[in-house]
């Protein structure tokens, strides 16, 4: 798990498409358009980009520069397309990234030096910035998308040189393809588009691409690229080149979309719209994605404001990472089933989480699954809302780095948890934190790994399950005032089940050594002043640390202390009334890991 957290912590902190570089910057990929039998390579495609990532621009001019030991500038890049973004270099986070340099064409000036025609909005001096540029392939890749979607024909699969393509269009993508099947005969799907590998063959969107005109594709109207049912992507990946900062055009945009039949793998998107400025989705999917393949190895890493928006009935996704979007990491909606296996979950923007069970009926289904941040940004690993559910199976989670993030918020939903092993933050941060109506069945095996005051059950809103590992007491009717009485169900001697027993029941024999936590208490009828109702777990007959007090409410809780317990050990509860006092109907739960 350490190798994979450590790759996937690299992709995080390096924008992915800038690995494969000799001097600084580089050109992404090495090799050529050919080599995979019987498809067809966009012969007209260039795909010569390059880019430095530490170029220094200057407000109100086109000059751009670069350092010594920067790839060099050559006469033949003049005219080529080019433009520059200020994400801070290959350390910054994707939803950073501000266009810094819009879209021009270069001229050389010398090695280190060049204009790029259009003056940028950046602040004075401002160094570190991605400066990229191309021939513009836009044509080409047109003409390619037209021969491998032949109208009335058999669809073909298409092959992308293995160095990147820049393009300011979908190059005809977005429309629902006019190709058909050998086996289905449809006019709208089989599409293959193949590369040489994600890091090699990449799709680059320059910032004149407007979504506005482009971004029309499949039955919701708005998405950007590869909109055809039953297209399948491989081996290749696309890139923004490090651009957060989309304007409002792009809002409910999506940037691609797992459709019916759709197949996506080996596949990365990076570093397009991120940011804060827009509310576009890397990856949505349709109602009719229900009949897609099993989606795996893919990489969304700051494509789109939230990384990937579930709103089929059932997408089943294996080992792939989703991360760096600024709203969260995967939505899933109302009614539909996200099938998540082997995946990891990233950073995402302040307060978000990197996955939200979001719509009434909604389900995670999670098995081998990862979390974890790497940024001091509060934020959520799973957060399960009203009337979704969350089925969590040998699942990590660690979003400690933030002092008050959640791993798991079980916020008016269900979550039943398995095997988890989870860290929130130290400070306010919770592992686990049920509230607003939600429900956590805790199953066995799960480990908390931030301790003691971390796992919070808000008392009268939130409820814990916990068969086989917990203890619950009750009575029914008015308490007998001013006096110490027992709760039915602790033990073989109490036997009133009314709110009246003087009897302390013997308690519940614990078999193996183990923590006693988090005690949540409710009543029928609030007590008479502020002390009414103390109740005290009980070790052995003794009082333990472990208290809280109804007082004039109806509730209360203490998520703060724990208590380590022998096997052997007795557990039980307690309770006081005042004078006169009102309290009725008191019930306790206890439960130990």
């Amino acid at each position: 798990m350490f190798k994979r957290l450590l790759v996937l912590g690299l992709l995080v902190l390096l924008p992915v498409f800038a690995l494969a570089q000799g001097p600084t910057g580089g050109t992404i990929g090495a090799g050529g358009a050919s080599g995979i039998s019987g498809g067809i390579s966009c012969v007209g495609c260039k795909g010569d980009l390059q880019f430095v990532p530490d170029a220094t621009v200057t407000n109100a001019s086109s000059t751009v520069t670069t350092s010594g030991g920067d790839i060099a500038f050559t006469s033949s890049d003049s005219t080529k397309a080019c433009f520059a973004t200020s994400s801070g270099g290959p350390a910054s986070a994707h939803i950073a990234g501000k266009l810094s340099m819009v879209q021009g064409t270069f001229t050389f000036t010398s090695a280190h030096a060049g204009t790029c025609t259009v003056a940028n909005a950046n602040a004075s001096g401002a160094a570190n910035n991605y400066f990229i540029w191309a021939t513009d392939d836009t044509a080409a890749l047109t003409t390619w998308w037209t021969t491998i979607n032949p109208s009335g024909a058999l669809c073909k699969t298409g092959l992308l040189p293995a160095t990147p393509v820049f393009t300011t269009t979908n190059f005809g993508s977005a429309a629902a393809p006019v190709c058909k099947t050998a086996i289905t005969g449809p006019n709208n799907e089989g599409i293959s588009v193949q590369g040489f590998g994600q890091l090699d063959s990449i799709i680059v969107i320059g910032p004149n691409f407007d979504p506005v005109t482009q971004c029309t594709g499949a039955g919701t109207g708005n998405i950007c690229f590869f909109a055809g049912v039953g297209i399948s992507l491989s081996n290749f990946g696309m890139w923004g080149g490090e651009r957060g900062d989309c304007p409002s055009t792009y809002n409910g945009k999506g940037l691609l979309i797992i459709n019916g039949d759709t197949h996506i793998f080996n596949f990365t998107a990076a570093g397009w719209c991120a940011g804060t400025t827009n509310t576009s989705v890397g990856i949505a999917t349709t109602g009719s994605a229900g009949s897609a393949a099993q989606q795996s190895g893919i990489i969304i890493d700051g494509w789109g404001n939230t990384c990937l928006s579930i709103g089929a009935s059932f997408i089943p996704i294996v080992n792939s990472w989703f991360g760096d979007c600024n709203q969260g990491g995967v939505t899933i909606g109302a009614n539909v089933v996200f099938n998540s296996t082997g995946n990891t979950f990233g950073d995402v923007g302040v307060n978000r989480p990197m996955v939200a069970v979001a719509g009434a009926g909604g389900v995670f289904q999670s098995t081998n699954d990862t979390c974890f941040d790497s940024s001091a940004v509060n934020m959520v690993g799973v957060q399960v809302s009203a009337n979704a559910i969350a089925n969590i199976n040998n699942f990590y989670c660690d979003v400690s780095v933030a002092t008050t993030s959640y791993a798991i918020w079980v916020n008016g939903g269900t979550a039943n948890l398995n095997m988890v092993r989870v860290k929130g933050g130290s400070g306010t941060g919770n592992d686990v934190i049920v509230d607003t109506s939600g429900i956590v069945n805790v199953g066995l095996g799960n480990k908390f790994l931030q301790g003691a005051g971390h796992f919070t059950v808000t008392a009268g809103a939130g409820t814990v399950i916990a068969d086989g590992h917990s203890l619950v007491g009750a009575c029914t009717g008015v308490a007998t005032a001013a006096s110490t009485l027992g709760l039915y169900g602790t033990g073989p001697n109490e036997t009133l089940t009314t709110c009246t027993s003087a009897a302390i029941g013997t308690g519940e024999v614990i078999p193996q050594a183990r923590t006693l936590q988090n005690l949540v208490v409710t009543t029928s009828a609030a007590g008479t002043n502020a002390s009414s109702g103390l109740v005290t777990v009980l070790v052995n007959g003794a009082a333990s640390t472990i208290v809280c007090t109804v007082g004039t409410g109806t509730s209360c809780a203490d998520n703060t202390h724990q208590v380590a317990l022998a096997a052997g050990d007795l557990v039980s509860f307690r309770f006081t009334s005042q004078a006169a006092d009102t309290l009725a109907g008191v019930k306790a739960f206890v439960m130990w890991n």
